[in-house]
């Protein structure tokens, strides 16, 4: 079941068993997160900054902090590209 996202409640989040689909309900732009880009969303809307992201993903997954602060960031553009933060 589509629920609203806090953060932007123009944008739906529907769990999937690969990760999530965000989908902004004003234009019908779509993103597809796989379970590493879910866990990024769910920690941007918790209100964690960058730092805390990279160090929750270096915890998390076998990737080094300079790969997942590049990884965080294109996220985040591609996010707001999209109307999807």
């Amino acid at each position: 079941m589509p629920r609203k996202n806090d953060s932007s409640p123009k944008v739906h989040v529907v769990d999937t068993e690969y990760g999530q689909v965000l989908l902004n309900e004003a234009d019908g732009a779509y993103l597809h997160l796989n379970a590493t880009a879910a866990l990024i969303k769910s920690r941007l809307d918790a209100g964690d900054d960058t730092d805390a992201i990279v160090r929750a993903l270096v915890d998390e997954y076998d990737v080094d902090a300079d790969t997942a602060r590049r990884d965080v960031e294109a996220f985040c553009r591609a996010l707001d590209e999209k109307g999807l933060r």
